[in-house]
């Protein structure tokens, strides 16, 4: 009895301490977007699209294309990894600056996480938390696209 006492209650702590921490990727985006903008909160956001403008051209300019034919949607987060203003002004329409579901990352940070280099990634909420990550590449870019499209 006392074997299976001790069993149980371990089995109830594994669970209690796994089952309360939250996502690595998760957690890591919070902190990456905080260090952007600590006003910004993910709850408002059920995909996460970022483009790094320096890699696969023709897998950024169908992402640059879909951001801003889907700029309105805001369920989206959008966010550009570049360092300065010329690297991405031009890519852009104006109005697309002044919307909250527009982010800059000009201090390189998703790079430094590890969560993009060449190619754009989204990322899907499972469960309330964001622990999807896809890399948007040449042989999956329109299938990404859809089903962002039509979970939004």
């Amino acid at each position: 009895m006392f074997k299976f006492y001790n069993s149980y209650i371990i089995l109830i702590l594994l669970g209690v301490s796994c089952t309360s921490r939250l996502p690595e990727t998760h957690e890591k985006l919070v902190e990456v977007i905080g260090k952007l903008n600590d006003d910004l909160s993910l709850n408002n956001f059920s995909t996460i699209v970022v483009l790094p403008v320096q890699g696969c051209s023709p897998c950024i300019e169908r992402t640059i294309n879909f951001i801003e034919n889907n700029k309105m949607n805001t369920e989206v987060l959008f966010i550009v990894v570049a360092k300065n203003k010329r690297e991405w002004g031009h890519l852009f329409s104006s109005e697309l600056f002044k919307n909250s579901n527009f982010l800059i990352d000009d201090q390189l940070l998703f790079m430094d996480y590890d969560f993009v280099q060449l190619f754009p990634v989204y990322f899907s909420k499972k469960n309330g938390y964001f622990s999807e990550k896809v890399e948007i590449n040449g042989s999956n870019v329109q299938d990404v696209f859809e089903k962002i499209s039509t979970q939004n």
